[in-house]
């Protein structure tokens, strides 16, 4: 079974507030359309193969009704945005299931939805999940898209041009990395310590992207955001074409061991230059 990375979920407040910061600081941001039935609608920052969706509620009642989008209400109610969650695209969701059926995992689905975008289309596919807390969530989604958005990949001005990785804070990075190998199939291919971050870590590879599992061994980032909101997504990292050229609204909040950082309604972001196919492991320099 064959995995890449779909897209990322950051959950905002407000949707056009959301829009304006991220248009800000250099992304070119669209219209993604609401979802049908959930109450929910989103924004979208697209690069060649994945993207961002900025995740809204625009009506709670309608979203209050259903499970899975009255844990965004309840999540919204609490924090003022966040990264709670991502998706990985698979080419054999009915596969996945079966195996999932087969190794006693918990799960919802498959489930088909849909999602109109403001042209007018209706957007359908098919998602496989855990049963666990959606928002925010340590596993990823899976998806199949039957009639993927055809939206050109954006240039942004920033020079953001993909998601590297993604990291996610656990309480025991052993179990966690026995739930990624069952639930993917797919063995950690490297680990070690993150001294900026006071954490251990094991990356988990699918191709050019990779999925970073982070447990505290001391006070810092990590331990705080344990403790604060539990296990969770705890940064994205950003591939540039050249980081001279980051716009300067996307440079402050200072460095992180040489590699630039910021918050964005409550979302981590790290940023390293993807010409030089060095790979951001969590809290190490790209002079290291």
């Amino acid at each position: 079974m064959a995995y890449s990375f779909d897209h990322a979920i950051i959950a905002v407040r407000d949707l056009d507030e959301a829009i304006s910061l991220y248009s800000n600081l250099g992304f070119n941001v669209e219209l993604g359309g609401r979802h049908t039935g959930q109450g929910t609608h989103n924004a979208i920052v697209r690069f060649q193969a994945s993207y961002l969706e900025l995740l809204s509620v625009y009506s709670e009642s309608e979203a209050s009704s259903k499970p899975r989008p009255r844990m965004l209400v309840e999540y919204l109610r609490a924090h003022s945005g966040g990264l709670v969650g991502y998706v990985l695209s698979t080419d054999d969701i009915e596969g996945n299931a079966a195996r999932w059926r087969t190794a006693g995992i918990d799960f919802d689905g498959p489930s088909d939805s849909e999602r109109l975008t403001p042209d007018g289309r209706r957007l359908a596919f098919t998602t496989l999940r855990s049963a666990g807390r959606p928002y925010p969530s340590c596993l990823p989604v899976l998806v199949h898209a039957h009639n993927p958005a055809a939206g050109t990949p954006r240039l942004h001005s920033n020079s953001v041009t993909a998601v590297a990785s993604i990291s996610i804070v656990v309480s025991d990075l052993k179990a966690a990395a026995d739930q990624y190998r069952q639930y993917l199939a797919v063995l950690p291919s490297e680990s070690g310590n993150a001294p900026e971050l006071a954490a251990k870590w094991i990356r988990v590879k699918l191709g050019d992207f990779s999925i970073d599992l982070l447990s505290p061994y001391d006070e810092g980032p990590v331990r705080r955001v344990l403790n604060d909101v539990g296990e969770s997504p705890f940064q994205l990292t950003l591939a540039v074409a050249d980081t001279d050229q980051v716009t300067t609204p996307l440079r402050f909040d200072g460095a992180d061991g040489g590699v630039l950082v910021k918050d964005v309604l409550g979302v981590r972001m790290r940023i390293f230059n993807d010409r030089s196919n060095w790979q951001g492991l969590p809290g190490q320099s790209a002079e290291s």
